[in-house]
C-alpha cells in the first residue's frame, strides 16, 4: 500500500476509534462539516478552500448512564464535586479522547461563554445534526426536541488527500430530515402565548 495513503487511513481509523470511545461515555449524536467559522479553529493552521473539517457532537438519553457513573466516582472520592458537574465530564471526555490523536485539533464547548456564547444551535444545523425549528428549540426526526448539543471538535488535517479519504469513511448519525416543513408547526401559536404576557408587560411600562 502506498505509504500516504496508509497513514491517511491510519488517521481515519483513529477518527473512528474516537467516536466509538465517545459514544459509549454518552455522546452518540455527531456530524461532520466543513467550516469556516474562525471561532471553532483559530488555534489550527491547515486550512482547505472550504475550511476545517468539524465536528459536531450532541447527546440523546445515552449520555446519562457513562455521566451517573462518573458522578459517583467523584461523589466516592475526597475530591469535591465541581459547580457544573455535567460540563466538567464533557470537558474531561473530550479531552482525554483528544490527546489520543496524532493531528492537531480544538475543542469547543456548547457551555462556554467567554469570550462570546457559540450560536450551537445554526452550528449544528449547518451541520445537519438538527433542525432549528419554528420555537428556537432544536430537534431530530429521530429523537424530537430530546437531544443535547455538547461540543464542535476543529481538525488540522494537512492533505486534501486526507480530508476526502475523511468525509467519505467516518462514521457519523444520520442527517437530519426536516421536520417543521411538512408540519403545522402549532409550536408558533405556543410560543406567541407564551411571549404575550411578557409583551404586555413591557408595552405597559
Amino acid at each position: 500500500m502506498d505509504p500516504y495513503l496508509s497513514s491517511s487511513k491510519l488517521l481515519v481509523d483513529e477518527l473512528n476509534a474516537a467516536l466509538q470511545e465517545l459514544a459509549l461515555l454518552g455522546f452518540d449524536l455527531v456530524r461532520l462539516m466543513m467550516s469556516q467559522r474562525p471561532e471553532l479553529s483559530f488555534q489550527l493552521t491547515h486550512r482547505h478552500q472550504a475550511g476545517y473539517p468539524v465536528l459536531v457532537f450532541g447527546n440523546t438519553k445515552a449520555l446519562f448512564p457513562p455521566f451517573l457513573r462518573w458522578l459517583q466516582t467523584q461523589e466516592s472520592s475526597s475530591k469535591a464535586l465541581p459547580p457544573h458537574p455535567l460540563d466538567r465530564y464533557v470537558e474531561e471526555q473530550f479531552q482525554q479522547v483528544a490527546k489520543k490523536l496524532t493531528i492537531d485539533s480544538q475543542l469547543r464547548f456548547a457551555h462556554e461563554m467567554e469570550p462570546a456564547p457559540l450560536p450551537f444551535q445554526e452550528i449544528a444545523a449547518e451541520a445537519g445534526l438538527a433542525e432549528l425549528g419554528p420555537a428556537h428549540l432544536s430537534l431530530r426526526h429521530d429523537t424530537g426536541t430530546w437531544l443535547a448539543l455538547r461540543t464542535t471538535w476543529a481538525l488540522d488535517i494537512a492533505s486534501t488527500a486526507q480530508l476526502e479519504l475523511l468525509q467519505s469513511t467516518i462514521t457519523q448519525s444520520t442527517p437530519v430530515q426536516a421536520s417543521c416543513s411538512a408540519c403545522a408547526q402549532p409550536c408558533r401559536e405556543a410560543l406567541a402565548r407564551a411571549l404575550a404576557p411578557e409583551k404586555a408587560s413591557s408595552e405597559e411600562l
